[in-house]
């Protein structure tokens, strides 16, 4: 049975004659995504402090936050969804600031090259970018001790996982926190069969995400569909949240099983009848402020048990 807040956003979406995304020009999609998303996000939060500055190399725009009682234990690197093709750290600053209020540890949210003009593998390298400057990233949050964690949403998590697998020991970081992650293009799944219509990531605009992410490279690809990767057993200590609703839903716990296969510990979050993307959804589903909450508890518990 889907809950009456899913049921009338997606009424509102099917009733409000929107262009889809995937049927726009990318300029107007990217305009577009954001647009909607605030429709359906919460007024900002008051952070004590922000800052835009770009990181070397590969100068990565990043934005940091700090709320009032943070802490300096550590910080969580934020890379954004958006299907390698939309978003930005302006379109995830009331979710990055949520998140800094409650996990009370700096965040650093990065803008990434974004397909199609910079198709795979150049994200992950701009992530792997911003993964090897963690030193530079915590000396400029004024961090003091050595821990941090990469998270992501949906295909900002496809990129952290991928960046993992590929970074040398010293630059791993020391947890990664996966948000409904898109995690193997080249299989459909039955939750991809299931929520293919209405569900708002519909089948058209996945596979236009798809297309103009690869560019042409092959769906198999181990650092595209992460359940073929082979060095799953370099992954730090792993969250995984996924979504009733979603079509990704099955691929999460694909990975979830696949990553505690090669002996990486993993905690999984499953979302009862909640829909992809509901972190940035909070005005129109209230229920996902306690998954929020929830995360940046696991998030703020991991990394300062360790100090």
């Amino acid at each position: 049975m889907i809950p009456e807040d899913v049921l009338n956003l997606m009424t509102r979406v099917s009733q409000s004659g929107l262009t889809p995304l995937h049927q726009l020009s990318i300029k107007k999609a990217r305009q577009e995504f954001e647009r909607r998303n605030l429709v359906l996000e919460l007024e900002p939060e008051y952070v004590a402090k922000t800052q835009d500055i770009v990181l070397t190399p590969n100068n990565l725009r990043t934005r940091f936050y700090w709320s009032s009682d943070c802490t300096y234990e550590g910080f969580v690197l934020y890379v954004h969804g958006g299907g390698w093709v939309l978003g930005s750290i302006d379109g995830y600053d009331r979710l990055c600031r949520r998140l800094a209020n409650r996990v009370r540890l700096p965040i650093a949210s990065i803008d990434y090259s974004l397909a199609p003009e910079n198709p795979f593998p150049k994200p992950i390298s701009d992530v792997m970018a911003a993964a090897n400057a963690h030193k530079e990233i915590a000396e400029l949050a004024n961090v003091t001790g050595h821990t941090w964690t990469i998270m992501g949403d949906s295909a900002g998590a496809n990129l952290a996982a991928a960046a993992v697998l590929n970074l040398p020991y010293e630059s791993r970081p020391n947890h990664q926190a996966l948000v409904y992650p898109v995690i193997d293009l080249s299989y459909q799944t039955r939750s991809r069969t299931s929520y293919r219509s209405g569900y708002l990531l519909d089948e058209p605009l996945m596979n236009w995400f798809t297309d103009h992410y690869l560019s042409g490279a092959d769906l198999w690809n181990p650092h595209a569909s992460l359940i073929y990767n082979t060095s799953l057993k370099e992954s730090p200590p792993t969250l995984i949240v996924t979504a009733d609703l979603d079509p990704l839903h099955d691929e999460g716990v694909m990975y979830a099983k696949a990553l505690r296969y090669s002996q990486v510990k993993v905690d999984h979050y499953n979302c009862r009848s909640l829909i992809h993307g509901f972190l940035n959804m909070p005005k129109a589903l209230p229920r996902s402020s306690t998954v929020t909450g929830r995360i940046c508890r696991w998030l703020r518990n991991t990394m300062t048990s360790e100090c």
